[in-house]
């Protein structure tokens, strides 16, 4: 997603790195088209994502296949991006495998989980175990309660409460 939003807000500098002036919408839309894999990547079926990754990829290597010319003086650079996005076209290959894999195994059961509820001894044990209890680091002392040691007034808090009704 950053080398998407790169190419969306500073296609200049990269064509200009990469010697091909005059192709910035070209950039825009590749960096659109990042954007959408790193959306996907994030969604639920994210190996559509990783595989997009990779055909976008294939993509970029196409494009820079075409600037990588004797007759473009930044030549280095363009086979410096072509190394570049060659390593990177293999990892999401091999993320996008990975994630298919996890996804798609076949022969193995379900696993399901409905029945958990996230209680080690159940609902039944748990409930009501904390009734009338107050946790002894809840507890305020009734030194500590009774007097401010800044000011030496006595907290709002350690008074009794008193309910007033009013008609």
């Amino acid at each position: 997603m950053g080398l998407g939003l790169t190419e969306l807000l500073a296609p200049k500098v990269l064509t200009r790195w990469l010697g091909v002036e005059g192709k910035e919408s070209l950039i825009r839309a590749y960096g659109a088209r990042e954007i959408a894999s790193g959306v996907m990547c994030l969604s639920v079926n994210n190996d559509f994502g990783a595989w997009s990754r990779v055909a976008g990829d294939m993509l970029d290597l196409a494009s820079l296949a075409a600037a990588y010319r004797d007759d473009n003086p930044k030549k280095d650079n363009v086979g410096i991006a072509i190394a570049a996005v060659a390593g990177i076209t293999i990892v999401d290959a091999i993320a996008g495998q990975s994630i298919r894999s996890l996804h798609n195994r076949k022969g193995e059961p379900v696993q399901d989980y409905s029945d958990r509820t996230g209680f080690p001894k159940g609902i039944g044990y748990s409930r009501g175990k904390a009734w009338g209890r107050v946790p002894q680091d809840m507890r305020a002392t009734p030194s500590s309660a009774a007097a401010s040691p800044t000011t030496g007034e006595t907290s709002p808090a350690s008074a009794d409460l008193i309910l007033e009704v009013t008609a």
